[in-house]
């Protein structure tokens, strides 16, 4: 496993903001650099730090009870609020009125004429007229993006957030 690889594993275990994160990863490939410089390869300084899991685990332990922790959970948390509320806002626009709307558009009813000459003339329609729109399921579709929109505010503002 290379230098970039075996931080890449141990940062993505660690659970703390962006900028902590950034400032983990620039000590450990300072601290791999000058093992490397003393002459230990790669995979003696993976032995002597330990697999990526435990060296995470110590740095996650390090957070425990501070506000890194909490600022990471709401993170997660509004994240998937945010991804839930947005799959409810495609469920409901496919399976309401406005997804109906969009299949009559294109398979809209049709009429026929049917006569000639010298006899009466008919006409016939095929399907319905659609009268009015489904302004409940408008109105719900309004109320998700409206909640989507919030929890993209609120995960915005937790992630420039500094704990």
């Amino acid at each position: 496993m290379t230098k970039q690889q075996y931080v890449r594993q141990i940062v993505g275990r660690i659970h703390a903001n962006a900028g902590t994160r950034r400032r983990i990863r620039t000590d450990l490939l300072a601290g791999i650099a000058a093992k490397e410089e003393a002459g230990l390869t790669m995979e003696q300084i993976q032995a002597e730090m330990g697999s990526p899991e435990k060296v995470a685990a110590e740095f996650n332990a390090s957070f425990a009870g501070t506000s890194t922790v909490t600022w990471y959970r709401r993170q997660r948390i509004a994240r998937t609020a945010f991804l839930v509320l947005v799959v409810l806002a495609v469920l409901v626009l496919l399976f309401s009125g406005l997804g109906m709307l969009a299949f009559l558009a294109v398979a809209g009813p049709s009429v026929g004429i049917i006569g000639g000459a010298d006899g009466p003339t008919s006409v016939y329609v095929t399907g319905e007229v659609v009268t009015g729109t489904p302004s409940g399921g408008i109105a719900l579709l309004l109320v998700l993006a409206g909640l989507a929109i919030l929890c993209l505010a609120a995960w915005l503002i937790c992630r420039n957030r500094k704990p």
